[in-house]
């Protein structure tokens, strides 16, 4: 309907060239703008909404939501498996090269860095920190994290 409203302003104010008509024009097409704005709005806080128990899911609409582009496809014939580790090795070596003039950084080994410092852990311990943790659970998990707790 605002549509519909906004071409016959137009019509009018092509056909009149008067300032009244351009400007009922130029409101309706602020209103138009306005609601497109506020549907697309209501559109992706309705999908975050809806994928908020879902880290995988949530991460590809906001990507959408900020115009990225990606594509998790990988045509598997595509590259061998000798492509792919080759690939890793020439990154790897490239790094290497780059990085070959820079002098190692010294990093002083201190009594706090031993193990024997450190304090045996109970069953008790473990129970109570898995206890404290968030339930986070995904629609893949095979069960609730507050029923394996």
């Amino acid at each position: 309907m605002l549509r519909r409203h906004s071409r016959q302003l137009e019509r009018c104010y092509r056909r009149t060239r008067s300032g009244a008509d351009k400007l009922a024009w130029d409101n309706q097409l602020k209103e138009m703008r306005l609601l497109y704005e506020d549907k697309h709005r209501k559109y992706w806080r309705g999908k975050i909404a809806e994928n908020k128990d879902d880290c995988q899911k949530l991460w590809r609409t906001l990507s959408a939501v900020m115009g990225e582009k990606t594509s998790w496809h990988v045509d598997a014939e595509a590259h061998s498996a000798e492509e792919f580790a080759k690939f890793f090795d020439d990154k790897i070596n490239g790094v290497r090269e780059s990085t070959s003039s820079t002098p190692l950084h010294d990093v002083p080994v201190t009594a706090a860095h031993s193990l024997d410092m450190w304090i045996p852990v109970t069953a008790d311990d473990v129970f109570r920190l898995i206890q404290s943790a968030c339930n986070k659970t995904r629609q893949s998990d095979p069960v609730p994290t507050w029923l394996v707790k």
